[in-house]
């Protein structure tokens, strides 16, 4: 949850459009409504939420089903060889699919450069929000 003092800086801040609060796999939640209440004022005043290292583990994918977030970040050790494994490049489709249904952006950790064919492209995301490489502002 926010700290209380992490909240009273947010409160004071006011326009929170730059900030983006990363929920990471490490991070363990007991109750995910009162994670919910705590980011309701800060996504309120602008402030975007992003879900990081999505696909290594079981809890980054309850933290993207439960807290919708804006940013689903896919993990590097998905995203390697993406365009040389099919089942990588399925598991990687069906998690931007997900988050095409949540309208949240797909940002694809490690990754310098975009598969150059545009088939890999294609099997990669199926959905027309979903992005890889590097992601640097909103959809």
């Amino acid at each position: 949850m926010l700290s209380p003092e992490l909240a009273e800086i947010f409160a004071a801040a006011g326009d929170l459009s730059r900030v983006v609060l990363e929920v990471t796999e490490q991070t363990k939640v007991a109750d995910y409504g009162a994670l919910e209440a705590a980011l309701r004022p800060v996504r309120a005043a602008g402030a975007l939420v992003a879900v990081d290292d999505t696909g290594a583990g079981y809890a980054s994918l309850r933290h993207v089903l439960a807290l919708s977030p804006d940013f689903v970040k896919l993990d590097r050790s998905l995203v390697a060889n993406l365009h040389r494994e099919p089942r990588r490049a399925a598991a990687v489709s069906a998690i931007g699919a997900l988050a095409s249904e949540l309208d949240a952006a797909v940002v694809a950790e490690g990754s310098s450069t975009a598969p150059s064919s545009p088939r890999s492209r294609a099997s990669m995301f199926r959905s027309p929000r979903a992005i890889c490489s590097v992601a640097r502002g909103r959809r």
